[in-house]
């Protein structure tokens, strides 16, 4: 039987022990992966040419990355991309921009939540 609380449990220092920190590092390094994966799809959306992003392309560029990645979690991560409350339901047939840089430093935000 493995205890679980002793795998996440802090020090007298509050730090954590080295299995939560291998847990971190892991998830660190694999949304860092998933960050560089849609810059470089958002680039190949537009070409290698940085500017505004359309909706259509950011779907597009998150389809690319992850094919099986699911409408709602898209969804999530365009409301935030384009500053539109979570609850909003974005269709692709608009076509919001926001520069591609800032678009990029946001879904890096919202890839923790994943």
């Amino acid at each position: 039987m493995v205890a679980y609380e002793l795998l996440f449990e802090e020090d007298e220092n509050l730090d954590q022990g080295p299995f939560a920190e291998c847990v971190r590092d892991q998830h660190l390094k694999s949304r860092t992966a998933f960050v560089e994966e849609v810059r470089r799809a958002l680039m190949a959306e537009l070409d290698g040419v940085v500017g505004p992003v359309t909706l259509r392309q950011a779907v597009d560029a998150f389809r690319a990355v992850d094919a099986d990645i699911k409408p709602k979690l898209v969804n999530e991560y365009l409301c935030r991309g384009f500053e539109v409350h979570l609850k909003v339901r974005l269709w692709v047939s608009t076509s919001p921009q926001v520069p591609c840089g800032w678009c990029c430093h946001l879904y890096a935000e919202t890839r923790r939540r994943r």
